[in-house]
Parts: structure tokens; sequence; C-alpha cells
């Protein structure tokens, strides 16, 4: 879906907003089901602006760190730090790290071959922006 070039900033916006919007009702739903009470769609579209404008002041802190760290991408250092002050995200944060952990050989090149990746999709990236 990103990759589709054609698509502007506008259209990609309104697709992200749907999105957030239909994940918003159904989570709305959901607990309104559980706990027996009623949801306007007022109060989904006033959530959806509050998950927005949360998740778009997150990246902007993530992005923050990682260049500060003089880094090009963001870890999931970057997530911690933002979480850092909330010890009930911190540890749901920690329990899906341990989880989601990947159990392979040991990384042998020293991370080179991630750096190459990560640069090569830079170049890429710069690549479409001059072509643009």
């Amino acid at each position: 879906l990103w990759a589709d070039l054609s698509m502007d900033d506008d259209e990609r916006r309104a697709i992200v907003h749907a999105s957030m919007r239909l994940a918003v009702a159904q989570i709305a739903h959901a607990s309104a089901k559980r706990e027996r009470v009623t949801i306007s769609s007022t109060l989904v579209d006033y959530v959806t602006e509050l998950a927005e404008g949360f998740a778009d002041r997150l990246m902007f802190d993530m992005c923050s760190f990682a260049k500060h760290a003089k880094r090009n991408t963001v870890s999931t250092d970057d997530v911690k730090l933002c979480a850092r002050n909330n010890e009930a995200t911190m540890d749901a944060l920690n329990a899906f790290e341990r989880d989601n952990q990947t159990t392979g050989a040991a990384d042998t090149d020293g991370g080179k071959q991630r750096k190459r990746i990560r640069q090569s999709a830079i170049d890429d990236s710069n690549d479409e922006d001059a072509d643009a």
C-alpha cells in the first residue's frame, strides 16, 4: 500500500485515518458490549483524533531520540524512552520484546549487514526523491 507512488499524501492520510477510525470503532464497540453501555459515533471520532495526535507526537519524539543518538533508524530503545515514565507500558513493552525475540544464529558480521541494508534503503529513497 505505501509503495503505491501514484497516491498523494492526502490520499495516504485518508487511508490511515479510515484504518485508525475502524480500529478505534472495533475496540470501542467491544468495550461497550463488555461493559453493557452504548457509544456514539462522535466518541469514535474524538478517540480517533486523539489516537492520531498521540501517534504523531510519539513518532516525532522517537525520531528525535534516534537523531540525537546519530542514528538513521528508530529502535525499540527509542520506544522505551518515550514510555519510560509509565511503568505499566514499560512492563508491556518488555514482555512484548521478550516474546518476540528471534532465536537464530548470532550476529557474525557485527551488524554490518543491517547497516548496509539500511544505507541501501536510504540511497534508494534519495534516488526516488531525485526522480520526482
